[in-house]
């Protein structure tokens, strides 16, 4: 059966109802009907319409190592079932360790050579705006305690500090799994959305990396390293408003404290071994936040929807 668009308003399409469906259902202008969008399909219903669950079964001969990557890979394309089967003894600690880092997911079943596991949370549907937000202001967090734990030699502190990285790497996974199972209510925006949040996963990575190394007391960090972190996390803080609220003259004024950057701190010379360690990371997380800033230029028209 094929219907004819027919173009309402400035930008709506519209098409008609078979009446034969229409009679037999009583419906009546007014009345409300389920729209489920899957890809290139749109499916009507006079009841709700339980999306279908995506289910995969795996079978392993050798090579379980690779199971993690395997699991985290199939929970970012959205499946809610992964059956793995092997011919080999699964190693359950080390595999299963990974699952605190994929929201919802549970084991329910689990053999010598047999894994299942499946999601247990709640529908997501208008869930990504606050997880992304909430994503960006956690790794922020995390930025901001490792300069608090470094300005203040409190170097023990960073080992607890470190943990945070796990927490970002969980709602990483969940924004880039909301993506793929609603990429039709993403559209062109969905790369952007992808690049971003990888971005700033890439950070949390670097800021995790720096917890480590620098709980170490030995490593000396200079006055003029740690204001260029206190810089960086103001950027970092310009980066988050300027996605809510676009504003020119503050892009302009982040760009300015970039450059600024680059003539006065990373030219330096005669650095201590903790202070060469300590740019190399935080020039990292200033090229990722560049990138993430040089997309509002790219999709000026994608910024009122964030």
């Amino acid at each position: 059966m094929k219907r004819k668009l027919i173009k309402q308003g400035k930008n709506a399409l519209t098409i008609t109802l078979p009446a034969k469906w229409v009679e037999t259902n009583g419906l009546k202008s007014g009345n409300l009907i389920e729209l489920l969008e899957e890809h290139n399909v749109l499916k009507i219903s006079t009841e709700e319409i339980k999306k279908e669950k995506k289910i995969i079964k795996i079978a392993y001969s050798d090579q379980v190592l690779f199971l993690k990557r395997v699991l985290i890979n199939l929970y970012r394309k959205g499946y809610d079932e992964i059956t793995i089967t092997t011919t080999q003894r699964i190693p359950f600690t080390r595999v299963t360790s990974k699952l605190d880092e994929l929201i919802g997911f549970e084991i329910v079943e689990h053999t010598e050579k047999k894994l299942v596991v499946r999601n247990l949370s709640t529908p997501i549907d208008e869930e990504f705006d606050n997880t992304y937000r909430r994503f960006y202001r956690l790794t922020l967090t995390f930025a901001k305690e490792v300069l608090r734990a470094i300005k203040t030699k409190k170097y023990k502190d960073l080992k607890d500090i470190a943990s945070l990285d796990k927490q970002v790497n969980r709602l990483y996974n969940f924004c880039v799994r909301i993506i793929n199972q609603k990429i039709n209510d993403f559209s062109k925006k969905g790369l952007f959305y992808i690049q971003a949040i990888t971005y700033i996963e890439q950070i949390g990575d670097q800021l995790d990396e720096m917890s480590k190394q620098f709980s170490n007391p030995k490593l000396e960090v200079s006055k003029g390293s740690i204001k260029l972190f206190e810089t960086i996390i103001q950027i970092f803080e310009n980066v988050y408003e300027l996605s809510y609220e676009f504003d020119f003259k503050k892009l302009e004024t982040t760009e300015k404290i970039r450059e600024n950057l680059f003539s006065n701190y990373f030219n330096r010379e005669k650095l201590g071994k903790g202070d060469i360690l300590l740019s190399h990371h935080l020039y990292i997380i200033l090229e990722c936040l560049f990138h993430i800033e040089v997309y509002f230029l790219d999709v000026e028209e994608y910024i009122s929807t964030f």
